[in-house]
């Protein structure tokens, strides 16, 4: 009787914790959705940073989203982001040409985590310099269906 208890048990059990310890694959209609998103999103970022336009990049941005800065530095909400954002299109100037460049992409859940290359290129003082590195962006599906920047760093 105690091996027809354990057959049923592994019959009705069994099946459940190997579902369990299949690896999750992303929902492929997920990972378009969020690819198309965060493609969006970057072609805004271009256009808003070569148009001055801060409130371009700022609406890119969770409420709660944050920049992280070198030294430590965190910008954090609308008006943090904006004011660092103001700062950094000072510096560049009107005649900057930005590049933005997705290597990689993981969806896990609603959060897709972004690794790429940028570039800034402008001119200072009559020379031409560039600002060009790797960044690391993790966007969140909000409740109405938006893929919004939680977090913004470059990794240089």
């Amino acid at each position: 009787m105690r091996s027809v208890i354990s057959f049923l048990f592994l019959l009705t059990f069994l099946p459940l914790c190997t579902a369990v310890a299949k690896p999750v694959q992303p929902d492929s209609l997920l990972r378009e959705e969020a690819r198309t998103a965060i493609d969006a999103g970057n072609k805004q970022w271009i256009a808003s940073y070569e148009n001055g336009d801060v409130t371009g990049i700022v609406s890119l941005f969770a409420p709660d989203g944050c920049m992280l800065g070198s030294k430590g530095r965190v910008s954090r909400g609308p008006e943090a982001i904006s004011e660092r954002v103001s700062a950094n299109m000072q510096y560049f100037g009107r005649h900057v040409k930005v590049t933005v460049k997705t290597l990689k992409l993981w969806i896990v859940d609603t959060t897709a985590y972004e690794t790429g290359e940028y570039s800034y290129t402008s001119l200072q003082e009559g020379q031409e310099t560039v600002d060009s590195g790797y960044y690391t962006t993790i966007w969140k599906k909000q409740k109405d269906g938006a893929w919004k920047i939680i977090t913004d760093m470059s990794v240089n």
